[in-house]
């Protein structure tokens, strides 16, 4: 990949892209994403589990919905470290579309055997 027109960030720094913020993550659980809400109070997406899991949590006072969202892992699914044992991962990716006003759509692919569906409908 050519990265040198990439922004990159120190791991436990968080960037903002609109409305969306953007961390490495801090939580592996299967409540990893409720966590992450509930201490991020944000919109916020997150990868640091490699599987796929959302939780969304609406603020009682002015109904402002916020979601964390964790992103699949683009990796090897069985690297040396974890010495065949069992685990939760998921290839995948996210796309996301900003507006100009700071709203956002996610879009979480998954991939299976190195092929995927796009938002559009097109097979890669």
């Amino acid at each position: 990949l050519d990265l040198k027109d990439w922004e990159t960030y120190d791991y436990g720094k968080t960037s903002k892209v609109g409305k969306l913020y953007i961390d490495h993550g801090r939580y592996i659980n299967q409540y990893s994403a409720k966590k992450t809400v509930d201490v991020y109070g944000r919109n916020i997406i997150y990868g640091h589990g490699h599987t796929s899991q959302s939780f969304a949590k609406i603020t009682p006072i002015d109904q402002q919905a916020h979601e964390a969202t964790q992103i699949p892992c683009a990796c090897c699914m069985n690297p040396d470290y974890m010495r065949n044992m069992p685990n939760s991962w998921i290839n995948g990716f996210c796309i996301a579309y900003i507006q100009d006003n700071g709203l956002f759509n996610l879009y979480v692919i998954k991939t299976a055997n190195g092929h995927f569906v796009a938002p559009n409908g097109k097979y890669y």
